[in-house]
């Protein structure tokens, strides 16, 4: 009893494991753009509603434009995170035909 080792099954994974897994499962390249047009978006913004860029029809342009970028980023994010879960799901139910036939 003492070598015995209880293990989890696969539709008993922590949450660390889940989210691991579904990090995992995005490019790194694409999650790291996303993040980066959303973060440089949203300092362009606040820069420009702070009031530190002189010219009005500057920051005018550039609120407009990086709040596109951010919206792009956002959309870009939430795609990548979806198309996890979808590839997730699938790659679970295979997981457990592969087990049950073991």
């Amino acid at each position: 009893m003492q070598g015995t080792k209880l293990r989890k099954s696969p539709t008993q994974s922590s949450t660390f494991s889940i989210l691991f897994r579904q990090i995992r499962s995005v490019n790194l390249l694409h999650l790291c753009a996303a993040l980066l047009q959303v973060g440089l978006g949203s300092v362009v913004v606040l820069i420009s509603v702070l009031g530190l860029i002189n010219p009005f029809w500057v920051s005018i342009y550039m609120v407009m434009a990086a709040s596109i970028v951010t919206m792009v980023g956002l959309y870009f994010l939430f795609t990548l995170v979806e198309r996890g879960g979808r590839n997730r799901l699938l790659q679970d139910a295979i997981r457990r035909i592969m087990n049950a036939q073991n």
